[in-house]
């Protein structure tokens, strides 16, 4: 029988001390898993591409330690490595080292992630090769439904946690019983919990880590509100999400990432899913619906990401390759300056990033709500030379907005969400989706739209581009009214041939 350990690193602390090759590539992998990464080093080797790591440039001090969750000694100093696990231990860390001690936690040849769970296997040191020929044995033996597993069992776990009649030892009991269930034992097992507890809310969520981490704030803000209720995040794989090879236009548009949460929903898998707003077709919602409920918005502006600084945007001479699979963006950089290349990328945030560093890209263009809610600034992006540009782009309608999906009528739903409510957000979010309603647009179409509702005044942004020429439509209004009667009117003037 096979026991995996399982932890999710998601906005996990790392502490790498050291700057060893073997160090950087640890750093590297939690870095992928989700961590916070920190290398900590008197040293680091020239011309080190440090992709988004945070750095310290000092003699390690075991007070260093403070405030992670994990630690991983990595240094030339074989006791010096064995200190750092032993005493991180005794703070209650997640330790290891590159020279295998038979203290620490987890060995990397034997760890590997399933969505955003960390799987290490252990043999307390000693055999790190068989480690991981134990772990491919276990991905062997469950074969493709491996990923199906794991999620259950950590679920299980959780849902053990809430059986206040079991002492420790009858939990840890259960949930070695559990290990030998099937992936349809398991789901199962835990639908016949979850059906008789209504103090568990499962959430879906697409399996990116800037999705986890949206999720996590959600759930954080909840469970402070709600300490009496559990809440579960289930990562759900689209079909934008699995054929990354392709443009989004060719696989249907929005319509692509929307699919399995309205399935997700209806088959009654999940209470409420998680979207960035943009991301939504309204026009695939199914038996699903949009709640009018929107939570405080990111920064909306699009960001130019390069490899080297730049002055005058307007005013460059030579031609440049920059990475976007966005119609509106492509377009809106034909208007700007006819020396930018729009090339298609995929891929979430850190993946296009480290694609900039190693590809053929001289920039990227991202939304700067993304990096914000992963933590990305511009002194991170400048450590690795990096330069960032805001664009005065009119953003996509509903850019830096979180949006709910539910099923219809699911009033528990949404009386337990109206904690998260931002009426500014709300209100403007409104207004966008109407005017995205009135336009009929999707991301096959470039056009962009921005509401700021403030100083008792709505001011509304719309930029179209009949026949590929940029025309912005900019107008402050005294209500909503006032605004939603000149709709129709400003979809006669603007929406002709909108390119």
């Amino acid at each position: 029988m096979f026991a995996p350990i399982n932890y999710n690193f998601s906005n996990k602390k790392a502490l790498v001390v050291g700057a060893s090759k073997t160090g950087l590539d640890r750093a590297e992998k939690l870095s992928e898993y989700g961590c916070d990464v920190t290398i900590l080093s008197e040293e680091f080797p020239e011309n080190l591409n440090l992709e988004l790591f945070k750095t310290k440039h000092k003699i390690f001090n075991y007070n260093d330690m403070i405030g992670f969750d994990l630690v991983v000694a990595a240094t030339n100093n074989t006791p010096l490595n064995m200190s750092i696990v032993k005493i991180g231990k005794d703070m209650g860390l997640i330790t290891n080292s590159v020279n295998y001690d038979e203290e620490e936690n987890f060995q990397f040849p034997a760890s590997f992630q399933i969505d955003n769970l960390f799987v290490s296997v252990s043999t307390s040191g000693k055999l790190p090769f068989l480690a991981k020929k134990i772990k491919d044995e276990i991905k062997q033996k469950f074969g493709p439904e491996f990923r199906s597993y794991l999620r259950l069992l950590t679920e299980a776990r959780e849902l053990l946690n809430l059986n206040k009649s079991l002492t420790p030892e009858e939990r840890l009991e259960e949930f070695k019983r559990l290990q030998d269930f099937s992936v349809k034992e398991l789901r199962e097992y835990n639908d016949s919990i979850i059906s008789k507890n209504k103090q568990v809310v499962r959430i879906g969520t697409r399996r990116s880590n800037l999705a986890l981490r949206q999720t996590n704030k959600i759930i954080e803000k909840l469970a402070k509100e709600y300490p009496e209720k559990i809440f579960i995040a289930k990562p759900i794989r689209t079909t934008g999400d699995r054929r990354i090879k392709r443009t989004i236009q060719s696989l249907g548009g929005k319509a692509s990432f929307i699919k399995e949460f309205n399935n997700a929903l209806t088959n009654g898998e999940i209470d409420f899913a998680i979207h960035s707003a943009k991301d939504i077709d309204l026009n695939q919602l199914e038996d699903t619906k949009i709640l009018d409920i929107f939570p405080e918005r990111e920064d909306s502006v699009d960001v130019l990401i390069t490899k080297t600084p730049i002055e005058d945007i307007e005013g460059i001479n030579n031609e440049m390759v920059i990475g976007t699979g966005s119609i509106r963006r492509k377009t809106f950089l034909a208007n700007l300056n006819d020396n930018f290349k729009a090339k298609n990328i995929r891929g979430n945030v850190e993946t296009r990033i480290k694609k900039l560093l190693n590809e053929n890209f001289d920039g990227i263009i991202l939304a700067k709500a993304g990096l914000n809610r992963l933590e990305i600034d511009n002194k991170k992006l400048a450590d690795n030379n990096l330069y960032v540009n805001e664009l005065e782009f009119t953003p996509a309608p509903l850019q830096g907005v979180l949006a709910f999906q539910t099923v219809k009528d699911n009033d528990e739903i949404k009386d337990l969400l109206k904690v998260t409510k931002d009426q500014k957000t709300t209100k403007e979010a409104n207004l966008e989706l109407k005017i995205q309603e009135t336009f009929n647009i999707d991301c096959t179409v470039p056009f962009g739209a921005l509401v700021n509702n403030e100083d008792n005044k709505i001011t509304v942004k719309i930029t179209t581009f009949p026949e590929g020429k940029q025309k912005d439509f900019i107008k402050s209004y005294l209500s909503e009214n006032e605004f939603l009667n000149e709709l129709e009117e400003l979809k006669i003037d603007l929406g002709d041939n909108l390119g």
